[in-house]
């Protein structure tokens, strides 16, 4: 017997074939998912991908003011911003594919090679939104009351949430 094997049995599947099918559910169910998503869905996530470890390095190399400049530059040279006065039905598209935009991010940052942190796939979800024209804003927050020091990023689109329960608010004090 290998040693994963007697892992499994320790961590009390005694029975290997059950791991074994609980795993393939849970790759058919993942697989299942992947291929629901709709091709602009698809080209979110390859493009976060790439955009998420590309942001840490630049992050690390270069700082903030210059990544974000980047990611805002150059993702978003041909977006026409929309405009706060827009239509309802707007509006609802505009979140709707925002919301979109957001879920990919985390999928990639989740189950993606790259782990990124918050501030991370608030630079990479705002540089997306903005190349498809929607007007975000990116706020950062710090939270002072306990012993340790806690930092915090998100998305926000016309005071809605996009990353997030929309719980900052009232644990972090805006700072940008």
């Amino acid at each position: 017997m290998n040693e994963l094997a007697s892992t499994l049995i320790d961590a009390g599947y005694p029975n290997l074939d059950l791991f074994e099918d609980e795993w393939l559910n849970y790759m058919n169910k993942r697989l299942k998912q992947l291929k629901a998503l709709s091709t602009n869905e698809w080209h979110v996530l390859l493009a976060s991908l790439w955009l998420l470890p590309l942001t840490a390095l630049a992050l690390q190399f270069k700082g903030f003011k210059w990544t974000q400049s980047f990611l805002q530059s150059r993702l978003s040279d041909h977006a026409n911003l929309s405009k706060d006065e827009d239509s309802s039905l707007q509006n609802q598209k505009e979140l709707a594919t925002a919301r979109s935009v957001a879920r990919m991010v985390s999928v990639a940052s989740n189950y993606g090679p790259y782990r990124a942190n918050c501030l991370k796939k608030s630079l990479v979800t705002c540089s997306l939104l903005a190349r498809r024209g929607i007007k975000t804003e990116l706020r950062i927050g710090v939270n002072n009351d306990s012993l340790d020091f806690k930092a915090h990023a998100w998305v926000e689109i016309r005071g809605m949430h996009m990353l997030n329960d929309g719980m900052e608010e009232n644990y972090y004090r805006v700072i940008l």
